[in-house]
């Protein structure tokens, strides 16, 4: 695999390009001139394959990327890249887990779509690893897919890539539902804590129809946090909108804009 000093996946170096190693016969590693396919056999045991990285993966100053699909997330128990200094390595490795949310929306990766990741060490869990040595070059890395033992699932892996780590990280402070403690407490507490060289300010994701409610903040509370404090205001619904019907979906995208 070799890794190519882009940011665009589109043109990093395809997965099916490299070496993969498949440690257990008899799932599937099937390997594709773009791509290669992951594929369990439905019953709840782990699919693990490899690929070294060359040049190797320095977490201490690069990014992992990878481009991932999957074909449902009812099915998948386990899905989790390793980085190790030396193949076949399976006790001193960083684990990167990919996590899966309650909430379908919220997920990093959805069904039948292609999503790339960006992983870095702070992602990850050092196993038998001190933080230094996981900064050490990782030539090694390990796909680990696992089924919950009713029906298999499918990883296509469409790209693989290191990208330089940037310099200065941001940190984006989200407050949902606007809630009345969160506005007349959070702004200052937060500007207390800021300088000028990193101010610091959130996002304040409200309700529109629970505004001047009991418990939750006035229509003039919002309005301040964004004049006085610089925050960003954004809505959401008690409801998740891809659930409405098209007519009350415009009804309340309206109201929104009549609000704000």
């Amino acid at each position: 695999m070799t890794f190519k000093p882009a940011t665009d996946l589109t043109i990093l170096a395809p997965a099916g390009s490299g070496d993969w190693h498949q440690e257990w016969a008899e799932r599937e590693v099937i390997r594709q001139p773009d791509r290669v396919i992951l594929r369990t056999n439905g019953h709840g045991q782990a699919l693990r394959a490899g690929v070294e990285l060359r040049p190797a993966l320095h977490l201490g100053q690069q990014n992992l990327v990878i481009q991932l699909r999957v074909d449902s997330l009812a099915d998948l128990q386990r899905l989790e890249l390793r980085l190790a200094a030396q193949a076949g390595d399976r006790h001193h490795y960083v684990s990167l887990p990919i996590p899966f949310l309650g909430d379908p929306e919220a997920n990093f990766l959805h069904p039948g779509e292609w999503s790339p990741l960006h992983l870095s060490l702070p992602h990850g869990q050092c196993c038998q690893l001190t933080e230094t040595e996981a900064e050490a070059p990782m030539t090694y890395l390990q796909v680990v897919l696992e089924d919950r033992g009713g029906q298999p699932v499918e990883v296509q892996l469409g790209a693989i890539a290191a990208q330089p780590r940037p310099q200065r990280g941001c940190i984006s402070l989200h407050f949902d539902d606007g809630y009345w403690h969160d506005g007349q407490q959070l702004p200052q507490r937060l500007q207390a804590h800021s300088t000028p060289q990193a101010p610091l300010k959130g996002t304040a994701f409200l309700m529109p129809r629970h505004l001047d409610q009991p418990g939750h903040l006035s229509l003039a509370d919002s309005q301040r946090l964004a004049q006085d404090y610089g925050w960003e205001l954004g809505a959401h619904h008690s409801q998740p909108l891809t659930t409405m019907a098209p007519t009350d979906l415009a009804r309340e995208l309206s109201y929104t804009l009549e609000v704000f």
